[in-house]
């Protein structure tokens, strides 16, 4: 039945709303209940009861089974609209009683939702009263009052009792009338009742009844062959499939149910199986709630549209697909329909081999064995046969029969695995190719993998998932990050996602093409040219998109550095381009000289003027020679011509710029006077400073000094601000003699490191100190904590580094393996650690003892930790090898206790492991956190964000164990996914509503004081509290009292009231210093005997949201029993409704309320 209203114009309202939200609530098995004084057409009606706040309430499902989601619809009158709305509820099994904030708005119906998990909330609940905000105001009413009996149940069975139902013939009758009427429908029939409106507004009923179908065939035991047209066919097979019903034919309806809806769902699953063969065309009447054909009213009227779908897309195969019903719930199983007659063509014999091997495949999910029979009676099964279509219809199982909805239809899992069945019967017929279907994600410790519903595996190959390319490797895990197959790069995303177009990852950009094919040396994308790394070099990986001046065929290029008005970042350019202090001129198409885009060299003529570039493309500036002539370069480039005053002389220059006098030429380059070194650039200007010549750099004395002259080059080490740098003492294959020095230098019998190209960590040249990996090698520099070396110079021998024990080399370089010293063996880790305690080598188990000494008779015996091939295992002292939970070395590990997730038992466990419902990260690498396989605690980074591992057994968890909801370290809360994916992720930070107050009373009065509001001591003199000392002292004293931070019951105060102004409903006589009860529309709310009483009201208000806690003193907070649960907002950020991460529950319904309070009043407080 359907929950219709008394009225026309509600049922219009109410029909509206189940069109308009049908895709939110699909599947509702609902009842209505009516605001008693509607506007009802009813012979009487009470006018002291026709207006009233709202028109109806709508409750989706009478019971719902944990865990599942309870939706409620509050209709306000015709036309009112609202902008939020919270709901009350009372579980009348418990007592406890709580609220549901609104989740969706469509015009005048409100949606609420509510999730209920698991037994500890089963009872049956009533709903007691709503407020509704619309247009800035609250009204909040009681519905008990309204007297409207909204209920459900929560794992408890409840009674329910809809205002009124809509029969076939249009009439109205009452629960109870229908209850005396309603007679059980015959078995193999199925009553669907359509309501619908016609243009004079009233509600039409459409009443269709089905014959009862008898069986015309016995159950057929031989399998049917294929036959010989779809075997080896050319063309693809085209395959339609039917979801039975839709739009205004619901089908059979049970357990909250559509029959329309799960055919359809099945379907979709069905046919995304069916897409995974090649060679096959699949096609669906429909892919939403909808009548199939244009124009239908009726479920008659809407067979022929589909069979004529079926023709115009040339189908071979028609399979329509429904649900059972036989209106008592006493029928089960599945069993398909087959047309008996031949119609003249051999669709008839290829329908019912493919009816028995769909009918053995639904029946291999559990489903009882109903058989396949003749199903001529069917309009679609013979119109479509006739057609010269295989046309069969599919009933699943028993949509009003317990059981069967139960097992195969009450999930999505469920639904999935009918819809693969169906496919892989229609694959077995047809013995399609690469028929692997169903395609499960399955994660266990070494990753993600996908299993067919036959539980193989892709490996070693790319599989289309869902639209997605993914690559599987040769174990058939997912693979992530960079793919190289022969000269082909790929990239898959961290969800195994395979990546097209532009990409930036790290610094770097990479193009990728449809084919997923990463891009390499030119590319062009919409006319724009771009230089993608022909291979690894020391600008990058292989294919990372080059900026700035790139080399390629011994011509240069400049690519844009940023996006900006000359085009888009990385794209080529031309014309004249800045570049580094540079002027360059890249061929715009002028000259085939060199190809488009690349830097021009020697003499260009642009716009009537010439110019001269270097042999690297960069514009010459000051004096050339060429040959025998001299030519002088402007500062803007143009080659002079004429009278030309140059460092205070006059020169002259031929039309063709040659220097025509006899004037001495200008002094340039390196000079030596009186063995020192000197250099003059092209205008004769004595240089100083740093300065770059033939790609070495030169240091050339700023001032005189002790060093020398200005201008005279250095040797030696230089300092140069805060940094050293070393210039070559002598021409050697360092390079020239006072070149700076890179790399590892020898000076005074001691090594040093000197950066070898400007980086993260400094300049080009610059002394480093601390580890340097050069060459293969690590070396450490002394950073200044030792004196037995210069600063910078590389420490030999034993060194200590943040607890560890390393040993260098003579010559520097860090040693790795063993080490045998004054009679004593030692090993040092590949990190270059000094091992202790016990190591696997070599698979071999060693100890060590604190000192690193390699202990021989220990060593010798059969216990510890054994390694084969890439598995770690661990025996004890009388050799047996352990399993589950032990504790090694101060670190917890897992060794399997038996074969699971592919590995053997007794392996040790690394990253994710679950055991039973607790999750622990085991280190995948041995690093700063521990060795490999050690279980972690505390927070730990993975690249979708922070988690928060158990550091001790607590409140929490056992250690170890990842933490979810809301946790408190310190002052701050932080909130880690619960029952939401990621689960345990942090998404939520905020500051501690309770604890201990963080400043005094003299820091509120100066807060108060710094709004510059006047007190108002004539009113809450009344109250007790004649100064703004006292109200703070007050405030102070009923915080501490229940635990509650001081400062967040003041700055709230000084929120609610503006500073204690108040201007609004509630009034400064009410003591309410927190809208308590205020709902808007003139309701001033709570009213207390003295400001005392106000703020401890206040106070337990707060600290029903912010923790668990009984409260201290006797509750005068009246409202303290709605919040439910308890603690729900334990962090001021929390408050707000809109932001609170846990769900829909907090203080105010102002999104951002909490990060306003925080920032605009207890921010600046404990900064007074």
């Amino acid at each position: 039945m359907r929950c219709m209203k008394k009225t026309k114009r509600v049922t219009r309202v109410l029909l509206s709303l189940l069109l308009i939200l049908a895709t939110m609530f699909s599947g509702w098995g609902s009842y209505c209940v009516l605001a008693e004084g509607t506007d009802v057409e009813t012979p009487q009606s009470d006018p002291a009861k026709e207006e009233k706040a709202f028109e109806y309430l709508y409750v989706e499902k009478p019971y719902i089974t944990t865990p599942d989601t309870q939706r409620i619809v509050l209709s306000l009158k015709d036309g009112a609209t609202a902008e939020n709305g919270i709901l009350f509820y009372k579980n009348q099994e418990t007592g406890e009683t709580g609220e549901i904030a609104s989740s969706q708005i469509e015009g005048e119906a409100i949606l609420f939702e509510k999730e209920y998990v698991d037994t500890s909330e089963s009872g049956i609940y009533s709903l007691t009263g709503a407020k509704i905000v619309s247009q800035g105001k609250e009204t909040e009413f009681s519905l008990e009052e309204e007297e409207v009996q909204g209920k459900f149940g929560v794992n408890r069975s409840v009674e329910t009792q809809p205002d009124a139902y809509m029969e076939e013939d249009g009439a109205i009758k009452t629960a109870e009338e229908v209850k005396t009427t309603e007679e059980p429908l015959e078995k193999g029939t199925t009553e669907v009742t359509v309501a619908s409106e016609n243009a004079e507004g009233e509600i039409v009923s459409d009443s269709v009844v089905g014959s009862s179908v008898e069986d015309v065939s016995a159950k057929i035991a031989a399998t049917v062959p294929a036959p010989a047209p779809l075997e080896g066919s050319k063309r693809n097979i085209v395959i339609v499939l039917d979801p039975g019903h839709g739009g205004g034919d619901p089908g059979a309806a049970y357990f909250g149910e559509t029959e329309k809806n799960l055919a359809l769902k099945i379907a979709r699953y069905c046919k995304a199986a069916l897409e995974q063969c090649p060679g096959v065309k699949v096609y669906m009447t429909r892919d939403s709630d909808r009548w199939v054909g244009n124009g239908v009213t009726n479920a008659n009227s809407d067979l022929a549209p589909r069979v004529a779908f079926a023709k115009s897309v040339n189908a071979d195969i028609f399979v329509s697909l429904h649900l059972n019903a036989t209106g008592t719930g006493a029928g089960k199983g599945a069993e398909i329909y087959y047309p008996a007659g031949s119609y003249g063509s051999d669709a008839g014999t290829i329908a019912k081999g493919l009816a028995q091997s769909i009918q053995k495949e639904l029946v291999a999910l559990g489903l009882y064995d109903r058989g396949t029979k003749a199903g001529d009676i069917f309009h679609v099964v013979r119109e479509t046969t006739k057609a010269g279509i295989a046309g069969i219809l599919i009933e699943h199982a028993f949509l009003d029969n317990a059981g069967d909805y139960e097992k195969f239809l009450n999930s999505e899992e469920k639904l999935k695995k009918l819809g693969q069945a169906d496919a892989l019967g229609i694959i077995k017929y047809l013995n399609l190719e690469g028929g692997k279907i169903g395609g499960t994600w399955v994660k266990d410790g070494a990753g993600w993998w996908y299993r067919y519903m036959d539980n193989s595996y892709p490996v070693s190959q790319w599989l289309q998932i869902g639209g997605s390319w993914y690559y599987f490797n040769d174990k058939g895990y997912m693979h992530t990050g960079w793919l190289t197959q022969g000269s082909k790069t790929f990239y898959l995303q961290s969800s195994g996602v395979m990546r097209t177009d532009w990409m930036q990852l790290g610094n770097g950009w990479y193009y990728f093409a449809v084919n997923g094919e990463m891009a390499a040396g030119w590319l062009n994308l919409g006319g724009d040219w771009y230089y993608m790394n022909p291979q690894q070099n020391s600008f990058g990986r292989k294919g990372v998109m080059r900026t700035g001046i790139v080399t390629d065929g011994g011509a240069r290029y400049y690519m844009n550095p940023q996006k900006d008005q000359n085009g888009a970042e990385g794209a080529m350019r031309t014309g004249w381009v800045l570049d580094k202090g540079k002027w360059y001129y890249f061929n715009p198409g002028v000259t085939t000289v060199k190809p488009f885009g690349a830097a021009l060299t020697d003499w260009v003529k642009y716009q009537n003027a010439w110019y001269y570039l270097e042999s690297d493309g960069s514009m010459k500036t000051g004096w050339l020679q060429s040959g025998t002539k001299w030519y002088y370069l402007l500062p803007s480039g143009e080659m002079a011509t004429g009278s030309q005053n140059i460092s205070g002389k006059t020169y002259r220059f031929n039309d063709l710029g040659e220097w025509t006098t006899e004037q001495s030429k200008p002094q340039t380059g390196w000079k030596n006077s009186g063995k020192q070194w000197y250099y003059y650039d092209e205008q004769g200007r004595m240089a100083v400073g740093w300065l770059k010549q033939d790609g070495k750099w030169y240091y050339l004395n700023p001032t005189d000094n002790a060093a020398g002259k200005k201008g005279v080059m250095r040797t030696g080490w230089v300092k140069d601000g805060n940094a050293w740098y070393y210039l070559n003492p002598t021409s050697d294959k360092n390079g020239p003699e006072g070149a700076m020095c890179t790399g590892i230098v020898t000076e005074g019998g001691n090594r040093y490191y000197l950066n070898q190209k400007a980086d993260q960590n400094g300049a080009e040249g610059i002394m480093r100190t601390g580890w340097i990996l050069e060459k293969g090698n690590w070396y450490y520099f002394n950073p200044g904590t030792t004196v037995a070396k210069p600063v910078g110079a590389a420490l030999t021998g034993w060194i200590e580094y943040q607890g560890s024990w390393y040993y260098m080399n003579t010559d520097g370089t860090m040693k790795t393996g063993w080490l045998e010293l004054g009679g004593k063996k030692y090993y040092l880790l590949p990190t270059g650690e000094m091992a202790t305690g016990t190591r696997s080598i070599d698979g071999k188990t060693h100890i060590f003892n604190a000192s690193g000494e390699w202990q021989k008779e220990q060593t010798e015996k059969k216990s510890g930790w054994k390694n084969v091939g890439d598995d770690w295992y661990y025996y004890n002292a009388q050799g047996v090898m352990q399993t589950g939970w032990i504790q090694e070395g101060g670190a917890w590990y897992y060794l399997n206790k038996d074969v699971s997730e592919g590995q053997k038992k007794g392996v040790m466990r690394t990253g994710w492991f679950q055991d039973g419902t607790v999750w622990y990260y085991l280190n995948t690498k041995a690093d700063q956190y521990g060795p490999r396989g050690a279980m972690r605690t505390g927070w730990l980074e993975q690249p979708e964000g922070k988690y928060y591992l158990n550091p001790g057994n607590s409140p929490y968890g056992p250690k170890g164990a990842m933490c979810t909801g809301w946790i408190r370290l310190g002052e701050m809360w932080y909130y880690l996914n619960q029952k939401k994916s990621p689960e345990g992720l942090l998404t939520f930070t905020g500051h501690s509503i309770m604890g201990k107050t963080g400043v005094t009373v003299e820091q509120m009065v100066k807060m108060y004081a710094k709004s510059g509001r006047n007190y108002p001591a004539e009113k809450l003199s009344a109250g007790n509290a004649p100064t703004i000392r006292d109200f703070c002292r007050i405030v102070y004293e009923e915080a501490e009292a229940e635990g509650v931070k001081a400062e967040v019951v003041f700055a709230q105060a000084m929120k609610e009231t503006g500073y204690l102004q108040f201007g609004g409903d509630v009034k400064i006589e009410q003591f309410n210093f927190a809208g308590l009860g205020a709902t808007g529309n003139g309701v001033s709310g709570e009213r207390f005997a003295d400001v005392r009483t106000g703020v401890r009201a206040q106070v337990q208000h707060l600290k029903a949201y912010a923790s668990t806690e009984s409260l201290k003193n006797t509750t005068v907070d009246k409202r303290f029993q709605y919040v439910s649960p308890k603690g729900s907002a334990p962090c001021v950020e929390a408050l707000g409704i809109q932001d609170n991460p846990a769900g829909r529950m907090g203080w105010a319904m102002a999104k951002g309320y909490g990060f306003s309070l925080y920032s605009t009043y207890l921010e600046p407080m404990y900064s007074l």
